[in-house]
């Protein structure tokens, strides 16, 4: 299993996904967001399962993504799109 964290440093937030098997020091970074930009709200990421990763996407669904919500507001998945070596964003529940 991979790790992904929510984390804040210098006024930003960012998603980190730390692989199994990779250095921890290079983590995939990617969804960065001024922490100051209150009309965004408060931020959590949760797991996607294949069950809430809806369809039709222009993956298909082979493991888990991570969802970013901004809570109240709205949210969108990442999703490791492995054949291009890629995150893509997808629908979340909005």
């Amino acid at each position: 299993m991979d790790w992904a964290v929510l984390c804040s440093a210098g006024g930003y937030s960012s998603i980190l996904v730390f692989w199994i098997g990779a250095s921890p020091q290079h983590p995939s970074e990617f969804a960065v967001a001024t922490d100051a930009d209150s009309t965004q709200g408060l931020r959590a990421i949760a797991r996607a399962d294949s069950a809430t990763i809806r369809q039709p996407q222009p993956v298909t669904v082979e493991h888990d993504g991570i969802s970013n919500i901004r809570v109240g507001k709205s949210s969108a998945i990442y999703y490791w799109y492995d054949s291009e070596k890629r995150w893509v964003t997808l629908a979340g529940a909005n």
